[in-house]
């Protein structure tokens, strides 16, 4: 009866927000549905986690719900996404077919034009005994390419951190050592790359929620929504919406000071068995996001494959336009003319088209990337020192204190400044007292002011008592 009783108070929570469709309070649901406020408790964990959902604290310690004009499923992807998702799985799919095409034809046609041209050569000098030792092939390349032709997976799973040109240190995976030369990456590796690029390291979809959890255990399980930010590097509309989640998720209950901050407490996560958490919590500003790599390789390997697939590129052009013979050699039939010709004639100029294609893509996303990390050196700035007002001068000054990182214009802070005006609710405000105008995010000042005086006064227990019962027993 109680579990009818859940289903019912939730169905009938789920239509009065669909009707209502703006924020409200916890009263405000139970007025409007008759429905109890400590049964409208729970039923409130299992709608944020079902809907998207805003949460927002007034000065008189009220929490204030907004899901919205409609309810929209956190798990519902748009048409968008699907389109997007669909497209990848083809080029997953694609790559997978390519790669054994790689490994067939960048090989085994180079191999087999390669032994035509040798053996029409030794034909050709016949005669001359010093010709034929002149025309011996040195092999090595081709053994190179034999030790790893199908392993299409070249990366380990050691993760190193390196460092672009702009100063910005990230993570990145360490590719698999030649076969010939434990030194340098292998070479069919480099060949993937040069189509594809470099696998980047990917990120962990539920990272935010393992980091803030440690997060917690570590700060006596309360955090307000500037930590989250400066966690993860959301706006204000995104961390209200993941704090009402993760907040129904893990039994978390929100509070309001008297001074009108939201916060979050967290008691649940804080007792466990176990006492040390592997989780590295990292703030958004210290995570640099990988390079988008157009091949990985250096010039004189890059140099190496590019060759080759010209070579086999020539060589198929020659076979479809020769009339007869080639080489005085292969007579050209149908079969000839499309094994020889055709196949990999069309594989050699994908071999070039894909990475031309790709590469305006690296660009752009390159350009995103660096416009990412150049707001998280700015979103530190901001955060120093309790997210105090500050100058542009004096953020100017914070952004470019490291030493080893590039230098960003005031010009471009500004740009990046009055985004985050708007991202995080703050506001330019003039200071009659110096004439000068300070940016000011006084909600992420206050809230990180007031969970350090609530962490310092709380006490909390990690004790989860005697054992009881034990079923081994």
């Amino acid at each position: 009866m109680a579990d009818k009783q859940k289903v019912n108070t939730l169905a009938t929570l789920e239509a009065w927000v669909e009707k209502r469709r703006q924020p409200f309070t916890l009263n405000d649901a139970a007025a409007g549905t008759g429905i109890a406020v400590q049964d409208l408790v729970n039923a409130f964990d299992e709608l944020i986690g079902k809907y998207y959902c805003r949460v927002q604290a007034t000065s008189q310690g009220d929490v204030i719900y907004d899901f919205g004009e409609t309810l929209r499923r956190r798990n519902a992807k748009t048409a968008t996404e699907i389109f997007l998702e669909i497209l990848n799985w083809f080029w997953k799919g694609f790559q997978a077919i390519y790669k054994v095409c790689i490994a067939l034809v960048m090989v085994v046609y180079f191999v087999i034009f390669v032994v035509i041209i040798v053996v029409a050569v030794i034909l050709a000098s016949s005669s001359s005994k010093d010709e034929k030792k002149g025309s011996s092939l040195n092999l090595n390349i081709i053994g190179d390419l034999f030790a790893a032709i199908f392993r299409f997976s070249h990366i380990t799973n050691t993760v190193m951190y390196v460092t672009d040109a702009a100063g910005y240190r990230y993570p990145q995976y360490q590719p698999e050592p030649a076969a010939l030369n434990k030194n340098k990456k292998g070479f069919m590796a480099s060949v993937y790359d040069f189509v594809f690029g470099p696998p980047r390291v990917p990120v962990d979809h539920l990272s935010n929620e393992k980091e803030l959890a440690a997060f917690l255990r570590k700060n006596k399980g309360v955090t307000v929504g500037a930590e989250l930010q400066a966690l993860a590097g959301w706006t204000t509309d995104q961390m209200e919406d993941f704090l009402a989640a993760y907040s129904a998720k893990f039994h978390g209950r929100l509070k309001v000071t008297e001074e009108g901050v939201l916060y979050a407490e967290f008691d649940e996560l804080l007792r466990g068995k176990i006492k040390t958490d592997e989780t590295q919590i990292v703030y958004y500003w210290d995570e640099y996001e990988p390079e988008y790599l157009w091949t990985g390789n250096d010039f004189g390997r890059n140099l190496v494959i590019i060759l080759m697939n010209l070579f086999n590129l020539i060589f198929s052009f020659l076979v479809l336009t020769a009339e007869h013979t080639i080489l005085e050699l292969i007579v050209i039939t149908p079969a000839v003319r499309l094994a020889l010709g055709w196949v990999p004639f069309i594989y050699s100029v994908l071999f070039f088209l894909i990475p031309l294609v790709r590469g305006v893509w690296v660009l752009k996303k390159q350009k995103e990337r660096h416009e990412a990390n150049m707001r998280r050196r700015v979103m530190k700035a901001i955060f120093a020192n309790q997210a105090a007002p500050k100058t542009l001068e004096e953020i100017e000054r914070l952004v470019n204190s490291e030493p080893n990182m590039e230098k960003l214009s005031r010009q471009t802070i500004q740009h990046i400044l009055d985004n985050l005006l708007l991202e995080l609710r703050g506001r330019l405000e003039a200071d009659m007292s110096d004439g000068k105008a300070r940016y000011v995010f006084e909600q992420i000042h206050n809230e990180l002011k007031t969970i350090g005086v609530i962490r310092r006064t709380r006490t909390v227990s990690y004790d989860l008592g005697d054992t009881i019962l034990d079923s081994g027993v």
